[in-house]
């Protein structure tokens, strides 16, 4: 049978995704040697608009993972990440996919991506990742919820620049402070304290 967009990579990916979140060393090599390539990158997380076959999960999920990691170990790695174009579209559309575990790890993928610098600040809101990513913080998924608060908060925490664009994300912050899951709760509790971080001026809000 043919195969779909992808899928060859099932199985490399995987084992490459294990390698990058259990070595440093290893993640500077993969990125030094192309791995965050805008074309490969967009491969995996996207099948070609004339396809009529989706991209597996296990790859979305395996190639955010890597990327995910590589925004977590150092802001080092944020211009590479920026250069695969992973911001320029393709994490709001996957902040809306079907499966509920790519949404998920999209959440915590666009929170290490604002854990050390705001550096992505500005992509959150051109490519309009803040607007989708204030809606997962109502997702039906509770992981989703829960890496939706980490990514709000991390929005919120450098500095007060995207506080305008932050303040629809109250309400259901708010909300989540009585959530089932002892972590989102914490999660937005911290989000709506790094809400008035750097600036009262949603305290009004």
């Amino acid at each position: 049978r043919p195969l779909r967009p992808g899928e060859f990579w099932e199985l490399p990916l995987g084992l490459l995704s294990r390698l990058v979140l259990g070595s440093t060393v290893f993640a500077e090599q993969f990125v030094e040697f192309g791995g965050l390539d805008s074309s490969r990158v967009q491969e995996f997380l996207t099948a070609p608009e004339d396809s009529s076959k989706a991209v597996p999960t296990g790859i979305v999920i395996d190639t955010l993972l890597i990327v995910s990691q590589l925004a977590r170990i150092s802001k080092d790695f944020y211009p590479h990440i920026d250069s695969s174009l992973i911001a320029h579209g393709l994490i709001a559309k996957l902040l809306a996919h079907p499966d509920p575990s790519v949404r998920a790890k999209t959440c915590n993928l666009v929170g290490n991506m604002c854990r050390h610098s705001e550096y992505f600040y500005v992509h959150l809101v051109r490519f309009k990742i803040l607007d989708v990513g204030i809606d997962r913080c109502s997702d039906p998924d509770s992981q989703t919820r829960k890496f939706a608060c980490f990514a709000i908060g991390n929005a919120a925490f450098h500095s007060a620049a995207l506080y305008p664009h932050l303040k629809t994300c109250i309400p259901p912050l708010v909300r989540l402070l009585t959530d089932s899951d002892e972590k989102t709760r914490a999660n937005a509790a911290g989000a709506l304290g790094n809400l008035v971080r750097n600036s009262h001026t949603l305290c009004d809000d």
